[in-house]
């Protein structure tokens, strides 16, 4: 074979050629291309939304000041790539189960760790959901700009100091638009790079170990591609490796362009049902040619266009009016001070076969036809055109040869880019759900710079016991301790399973919550203790200021004189000692709390409620008809967990959730100080107060769920009623626009696929759906016959772990479990 011949299948197996990016300057951080350019990239998590002030702040960044034949370049990539989330996942988690700081005695709380890891990273693939079609992934932002040396040689001095004032005023540019972004280092650019052109099951930027490697002795562009990678065209476009890449461009622009719409560039924000579901690539790169050229060629294009307008030519042509118009904007805009630029709007798409592809381009021509573009197949183009999406590989050469670039006005092409996406969550994968759009998404309860408290809204059925299973579960793994107060046994299988302990309020029980023990700072918790008996004595009613004050004051008292040895009965009895017949009556009122009262049991003695487990379940089912005793229990169990959260350690991450039980705290007279300065004081120890309700509406309706929802940093909405939307809209409760509150409405939950959640905290809001593993389903699920084939399993000497997993084997072999 000849050398020319050998030459040839090395340059087809090694398409490192194809890339210009040679050197990065560590001092300055530009990057240096084969086509005598320096340059700079930028990475962001995409903006939640665009309007048109956002498109003016972009307007502004277009307009300062690049020099002919530089580029801006902005790329929507929805990413593979998820190995970071993942990661973060095992980290926020890997020491507690390692250091056995977690009591995990059955294996499941590993067991369901492994499994929704490895869940996400095979639905990186494959849908994550079958209804929608639905596959993980991570929208990322790449902002990357390319200045032209001078004569495109050499960089001289004065061309790093152009690029490097362009480069400091782009990224001040990015983040005044919203889009906070980290310059990108070599490591990165060669890792995102990789995402793109590198899909072996065994590419470099899948190992932890080799990810982010950068050998500063050799070219960038030959650290790119793996050896196995390669590119080959075909006449339906082109192969990187297995993967088939589609490209589409829009055959026109659309007649009307707004930012307001991007993120329907992804799918339908309304619904998720529609949109595209393959990995893919929104690209829009700006070409700024050179002025003067560029308005004397407008200006004779304009000439022409307006002779032909007025011309017999316009009956025969009637685009030739619409042609007008555009001239007649384009110069408008350029009279308010716009800059003229040439952009090339473009789309590709990456799929796992021939067929997957045709499919894909036929949703994406039908989908984007109904959101105004109307795009087309560019097959015999692909190379160039996924060449110049790639940061810093825009060719100027291509701007006229592609006949794919188009003449605007900044503020024309501000509409246009892709810079909206699915919201990413609030920065910590504590908690894990995937976007309408298959976005993956991390919160974190503790990611708050207020409190950490939570309000959970759920009607009936949309799948408040997952996500609640699912919180205790992660929290759990994190080495957190985790109580729950509940009526109705909802947690009884999981407390069984996991180890914890269930604690019931039965006859039988001989339980008492003596508060008075428990204090350690009176004058820290006297607002809480005063709470507790004011419930005892007015269960109905709000008890006046005077009364107050009094059964203040003869607490105090009592408490100086006995300490931790104070009962109901001491009380009692300073309060009918008083000559006030107001005071008095609040004496009397506390008998049934007294030791001669029939609640006395549970309030006098010495306290035998400790909480040595992490997940503690109090289940106040055996309370229910007795709906006094059960308000104040659930006062006294809030008093007693805050206890044992100020005695555990404050670097531990503490949850208490009160689920069905909530509204007990609105059947006694006055508890609203009590609830505020209750959830006041779980910041105080690292700790977040969770209160599970069916509609938001509820907590609105009375003191005590106000003061929960005032301090509750954040609101988790699953389905709900749309007359509970409208009632928040007309009051007004929630700082969300009406757009907003619409889209609320249309969160819906699929039994057995999916429950969706608007999450409102102060890191922002979105939409999610939490998807959970088969092993997981088992360990949350309330379905009867669920429970029943886990339950029977544990009855016959099977831990949780091992009888949900001879379950799953079951049902694979298609036994009946």
């Amino acid at each position: 074979m000849s050398s020319a011949a050998i030459q040839a299948i090395i340059n087809r197996e090694t398409p490192a050629h194809l890339i210009p990016v040679l050197a990065h300057d560590r001092q300055t951080g530009l990057y240096y291309t084969e086509d005598g350019y320096l340059g700079f990239c930028f990475v962001s998590n995409p903006m939640l939304y665009g309007g048109d002030d956002i498109a003016d702040k972009i307007n502004v960044l277009l307009c300062a000041g690049f020099p002919a034949h530089s580029f801006l370049s902005f790329l929507q990539y929805s990413s593979p790539d998820i190995s970071q989330f993942c990661m973060g996942v095992r980290n926020m988690r890997a020491g507690f189960l390692a250091d056995k700081v977690v009591n995990d005695p059955t294996g499941v709380l590993q067991e369901s760790l492994d499994a929704k890891i490895e869940m996400f990273e095979e639905c990186v693939a494959r849908p994550i959901e079958s209804r929608n079609k639905t596959r993980v992934r991570d929208i990322v932002i790449m902002v990357s700009g390319k200045i032209p040396c001078e004569n495109f040689g050499q960089p001289s001095d004065a061309d790093y100091v152009r690029a490097r004032e362009l480069c400091t005023s782009l990224k001040q540019s990015l983040e005044s638009v919203g889009l906070p972004s980290v310059q990108v280092p070599p490591e990165y650019y060669i890792h995102f790079m990789g995402t793109i052109l590198n899909w072996g099951e065994n590419a470099e930027w899948k190992s932890p170990e080799t990810a982010y490697e950068y050998d500063e002795e050799t070219m960038i562009r030959d650290q790119i591609f793996d050896l196995e990678s390669r590119i080959d065209l075909d006449r339906k476009g082109l192969f990187v490796g297995k993967k088939r890449v589609s490209a589409l461009s829009p055959k026109r622009l659309p007649d009307y362009m707004s930012l307001a719409s991007a993120h329907a560039l992804l799918g339908d924000p309304r619904t998720g049902s529609k949109g595209i579901r393959q990995n893919f690539a929104c690209c829009l790169n700006v070409y700024f040619p050179e002025p003067h050229k560029e308005k004397a060629s407008l200006d004779n294009q304009r000439n022409f266009v307006q002779y032909q307008a007025f011309g017999p030519m316009l009956s025969f042509v009637p685009r030739i009016g619409l042609k007008k118009q555009s001239f007649d904007d384009l110069y408008e805009a350029m009279g308010r001070g716009d800059t003229v630029v040439k952009i090339c709007p473009f789309f590709l798409l990456f799929t796992d076969s021939d067929t997957e592809a045709n499919e894909a381009v036929a949703n994406m021509i039908s989908y984007y036809r109904e959101i105004g573009y109307q795009l087309q197949e560019d097959r015999f183009i692909t190379l160039p055109l996924l060449l110049q999406a790639l940061p810093l590989c825009q060719d100027k050469e291509l701007v006229k040869m592609l006949f794919r670039y188009h003449t605007v006005a900044t503020s024309h092409a501000a509409q246009l880019v892709p810079i909206v996406g699915d919201w990413k969550g609030t920065g910590s994968p504590a908690l894990c759900f995937v976007s309408r759009n298959g976005q993956i998404m991390g919160i974190d309860l503790f990611d708050s710079n207020t409190n950490y408290n939570l309000t959970i809204a759920a009607a009936s059925g949309s799948g408040k016991s997952f996500l609640t299973n699912e919180i205790i579960v992660s929290y759990l793994n994190m080495g957190a301790q985790v109580w729950v107060v509940d009526v109705g046994r909802s947690y009884l299988k999981l407390a069984k399973g996991l180890g914890g302990d269930f604690i019931e309020f039965s006859k039988q029980s001989n339980i008492c919550i003596n508060p008075f023990p428990l204090v350690k700072d009176y004058e820290e918790e006297a607002d809480m203790l005063l709470g507790i008996v004011v419930a005892m004595a007015s269960p109905t009613e709000k008890i006046s200021d005077f009364q107050s004050s009094r059964l203040r004051e003869v607490l105090k008292d009592n408490f100086e004189k006995f300490g931790a040895k104070l009962t109901i009965d001491n009380i009692a009895a300073g309060l009918k000692a008083d000559v006030d017949n107001r005071v008095k009556d609040l004496g009397e009122q506390l008998f049934p709390f007294t030791s001669k009262g029939e609640y006395g049991r549970y309030f006098n003695g010495e306290n035998n409620v400790s909480f040595k487990a992490a997940f503690t379940v109090l289940e106040l089912e055996e309370l229910k008809l007795r709906k006094h005793l059960q308000s104040v229990v659930l006062l006294q169990l809030i008093f007693q967990i805050q206890q044992a959260m100020f005695l555990g350690s404050k670097e531990r991450k503490k949850l208490l959730i009160i689920d069905e039980a909530w509204d007990l705290l609105t059947s006694s007279g006055d508890m609203s100080k009590f609830m505020e300065n209750g959830y006041r004081r779980f910041r105080k120890y690292n700790a977040a107060g969770i209160t599970v309700t069916q509609s938001l509406n509820d907590l609105y309706s009375n003191p005590s769920g106000i003061a929960i929802a005032e301090n509750s940093a954040h609101i988790f909405m699953l389905g709900q009623r749309a007359e509970t939307i409208d009632a928040i809209k007309t009051s007004k409760r929630l700082s969300l626009s009406d757009g907003v509150l619409e889209l609320i409405k249309t969160v819906n939950t699929v039994k057995g696929v999916y429950s969706e959640i608007f999450f409102y905290t102060g890191s922002g809001a979105g939409i999610g759906r939490l998807v959970v593993d088969r092993f997981s389903q088992l360990v949350y699920s309330t379905h009867p016959d669920e429970v029943s084939a886990v339950m029977n399993r544990m009855d016959q000497g099977m831990n949780i772990k091992e009888a949900i997993k001879d379950v799953i084997e079951q049902e694979r072999v298609g036994v009946a479990a």
